[in-house]
């Protein structure tokens, strides 16, 4: 399943998310990741693999900000999750994967978990389950081989200011 958080900030819809968070001096993109899923949804992962990077630009309060985005696939081994209230978070919680797909607000998010699960970031037993999950989804099949494979699985992305 993936782990997902709705940011709520002051009463404004932000939508789901993945967790993510700015790298610290002196930490790797790895460490950054592993941290800022347990400040952000008190959720303990051990990283598989690194899924790979996206980039977007926003306009900031007084520049133009470029942003780089790393994403990892994570496993762990409860479903225990809490939002972090500090950073706006209102919910925290593990989601099969279509539904996790269509809850995320932003597109970059929705492709890298899609790569994840159908370019071999997952062992190909699970790439197989996968692909014929989403796509029996789509379909309005029954994705119970799906939901058995990838249960315990999160995705979250870690970023740094370029």
């Amino acid at each position: 399943k993936i782990l997902l958080l709705y940011k709520n900030q002051n009463g404004k819809y932000l939508g789901w998310v993945l967790p993510k968070g700015t790298v610290e001096l002196g930490e790797t993109y790895r460490q950054t990741a592993l941290r800022e899923v347990q400040e952000e949804t008190g959720a303990t992962g051990n990283i598989i693999k690194y899924v790979g990077k996206t980039q977007y630009n926003f306009r900031g309060n007084e520049d133009f900000v470029n942003k780089t985005v790393h994403w990892y696939l994570m496993t762990t081994n409860s479903f225990y999750c809490k939002p972090q209230s500090e950073e706006y978070f209102a919910d925290a919680g593990f989601y099969k994967f279509h539904e996790a797909y269509h809850l995320l607000k932003f597109n970059d998010e929705r492709q890298i978990l899609k790569k994840a699960y159908l370019d071999g970031t997952i062992p190909i037993e699970r790439v197989q389950a996968s692909l014929a999950a989403f796509h029996g989804h789509l379909n309005g099949s029954d994705s119970n081989n799906f939901e058995q494979e990838l249960k315990r699985k999160l995705t979250f992305k870690t970023e740094e200011e370029k």
